[in-house]
């Protein structure tokens, strides 16, 4: 009798080797999503998915030191408002850090503030990809959750992770009226002249 047991749960575990598994701890979002909002990329809507700094029209117009820079992250970020016990982030930076004077989290690292406190650095091992869990097993309350992307490098996000019973909401805000945690530090004449430039631009 146990042996005929034990050959029926074998032959059920082949057949549906999934039925048996524990629930996926993790919910992801596929970004972009409508859950998700994009700040600091003026042509973002244009680009989408990709996360440029400027739009992917003028490429053939502007030289490639320029457009190098363009798909640098600095300034971006992915807004989130949401009661998830669990948080995490899956990206894959467009290369390897190699910045003699910066380190791996300064150039290519996501930082995430929670209600505008830090909360941990995403940062990639070996290989560009990266899949990082910020924090889990959180109390379940609605938060504001900022993604800020790499200063020095560009990336491709593949998905915003979230436990499963985890609500998000998009958050609207109107454009410069939101108070920003500042991760790199400029002149008032550049931020002019970057101003400009996006006037300029039609941003």
């Amino acid at each position: 009798m146990k042996t005929r047991l034990l050959i029926a749960m074998l032959f059920m575990t082949i057949l549906f080797p999934f039925s048996l598994q524990a629930k996926e701890s993790i919910r992801w979002i596929p970004f972009p999503d409508s859950s998700l909002q994009v700040n600091g990329l003026p042509w973002f809507d244009e680009n989408t998915p990709d996360l440029f700094r400027l739009p992917k029209r003028i490429e053939p117009i502007v030289r490639k030191p320029v457009w190098s820079l363009a798909q640098s992250t600095s300034g971006a970020r992915i807004r989130l408002k949401s009661n998830c016990s669990t948080l995490g982030i899956r990206y894959k930076n467009r290369s390897m850090s190699g910045m003699k004077n910066m380190h791996v989290f300064g150039q290519s690292g996501v930082d995430l503030y929670t209600n505008g406190t830090y909360t941990g650095t995403a940062i990639h091992g070996k290989d560009t990809g990266v899949e990082h869990v910020y924090f889990k097993s959180a109390t379940p309350e609605m938060r504001d959750h900022v993604l800020y992307l790499p200063l020095y490098n560009g990336l491709t996000v593949e998905a915003i992770g979230v436990d499963p019973e985890a609500v998000a909401l998009l958050k609207l805000m109107r454009r410069g009226c939101v108070t920003l945690v500042s991760r790199q530090g400029g002149t008032s004449g550049r931020a002019s002249a970057r101003r400009q430039a996006l006037s300029d631009l039609g941003a």
